[in-house]
């Protein structure tokens, strides 16, 4: 009788399979589905309002591209549809991390016309489509896919504390990165 094992790459990936059951089982009973806050218009200083958009993610989304679909309709225009999408940032790494979920907030600019809309009292409403992919070996399929979505609401204005995060940014040694200062419900006087 002869005995075979798998070895090389599918040995890695069988293994990585079973890491990755074993770690996101406890937070998979946690969190089955993104957090999906309401759609908020931020202050603008050029003529174009941006929404934001807050997210409360699992830990285990951390650094991991994240796309939500926002569909805006303002009375007086027609319903359009935005794509925000960015690298999922919870600030520097805790060890241990403790943390089930952090919170995530995307940004995306309303055109010249909805603006103009909503700066002259139009009262839009937003409904959002969500999606997180978690993919641990890098093969491009995803291992988990995490969902939320929030029906039309209305869409009011952003307070206080919400402002828009800054992405994970990936670049090589040496790269010089430019990144646009966020923005958020009220004015910030910026050091």
């Amino acid at each position: 009788m002869v005995r075979t094992y798998a070895s090389g790459p599918v040995l890695k990936r069988a293994v990585l399979t079973c890491a990755l059951v074993l770690l996101l089982a406890p937070a998979a009973a946690d969190a089955a589905m993104l957090g999906v806050g309401k759609v908020r218009v931020a202050r603008s200083v050029g003529d174009r309002l941006p929404l934001l958009l807050a997210l409360r993610l699992p830990t285990e989304m951390l650094g991991r591209p994240v796309e939500a679909r926002v569909r805006v309709a303002v009375p007086g225009a027609k319903p359009r549809t935005y794509r925000l999408r960015g690298r999922a940032s919870g600030g520097p790494p805790r060890v241990p991390e403790r943390r089930r979920r952090f919170g995530f907030v995307l940004a995306a600019d309303l055109g010249k016309r909805l603006s103009r809309l909503v700066r002259a009292r139009a009262r839009p409403r937003a409904a959002v489509l969500a999606i997180a992919r978690l993919d641990v070996d890098g093969d491009g399929v995803p291992e988990q896919v995490r969902r939320g979505r929030r029906g039309f609401h209305r869409v009011g204005a952003a307070g206080k504390r919400l402002c828009e995060s800054v992405p994970q940014l990936r670049a090589r040694p040496g790269e010089r990165v430019a990144v646009r200062l966020p923005r958020c419900g009220t004015e910030v006087r910026w050091k």
